[in-house]
């Protein structure tokens, strides 16, 4: 029994980041939860186990050790995956936000500004555009300069990449149903633990309201910086290839409203 647990963990530590990151995309891709992960190779494991225990098979015995050992070294790094893109995942946005605010207090667009997200295809990745003015802004969206400073009719503009360029983890998927982005949504955010649940509600008129309760400790604000703001606007606007007005943020008791209108 011995010599076989050591060659899996052996195994385990030769195939060591494929392993885990296959194991991970099975979880992403919901093929897995950690949860089922652990109890399927557990319980065949245990009853393996058990069998070889009640007839006395040296090699069932051997066998289900194994498998139970394998279990929980698979729910292992699965969980470390998850915690290792976490933490990475916090350093980039915080990272972020703290050079978007640094270059919004030198250009004074900190407290009035217009928001807008812009997806990848008008310029190869996904950006959100400032202007200093609390206006529609006088210039055509779709032919925004590939610049990070411009000026135009007197509206001085910043267009930054968004938040969600700098998530290596990351990537958003086109489509053109609501739900699925809101799908798209909610697994994005709860693996940054950001929500605890999101809603998507698309109005007649090319509004589109977020209703989402965040998880404690989670500021949802209307500053260019917030990076729920940004995740959410930026996923939002890639996924539906769509540009988005960011309008304004409502709370009610635990749920923020977030209202964007669709260009």
């Amino acid at each position: 029994m011995l010599p076989l647990i050591a060659s899996l963990l052996l195994i385990y530590e030769d195939i060591g980041k494929d392993y885990k990151s296959l194991l991970y995309k099975f979880y992403r891709v919901g093929v897995m939860k950690p949860g089922t992960l652990l109890a399927l190779p557990l319980g065949l494991g245990l009853a393996l186990l058990i069998v070889g225990l009640t007839i006395w098979s040296t090699r069932l015995i051997a066998v289900g050790s194994g498998i139970l050992v394998l279990g929980v070294v698979s729910y292992v790094a699965i969980r470390s995956e998850l915690e290792l893109k976490k933490v990475s995942s916090r350093f980039e946005t915080n990272f972020y936000e703290n050079v978007l605010r640094l270059m919004l207090e030198e250009f004074e667009l900190y407290d009035e500004n217009t928001i807008y997200f812009l997806p990848s295809s008008l310029g190869g990745e996904s950006s959100i555009l400032i202007s200093h003015k609390n206006i529609d802004p006088p210039i055509d969206l779709k032919t925004v300069p590939k610049r990070l400073f411009f000026e135009h009719n007197g509206v001085f503009y910043i267009r930054f990449p968004s938040i969600i360029s700098m998530l290596s983890a990351y990537t958003v998927s086109r489509t053109n149903n609501v739900s699925e982005v809101e799908s798209q949504l909610d697994s994005f955010l709860k693996d940054l633990g950001l929500i605890s649940s999101i809603k998507i509600v698309e109005k007649p008129d090319g509004t589109l309201i977020v209703d989402t309760v965040p998880s404690k400790d989670v500021v949802i604000n209307d500053v260019p910086t917030n990076s729920f703001l940004n995740l959410t606007g930026s996923i939002i606007s890639d996924s539906l290839n769509s540009i988005l007005q960011f309008i304004k943020v409502e709370r009610n008791g635990d749920i923020y409203r977030i209202y964007f209108r669709m260009i």
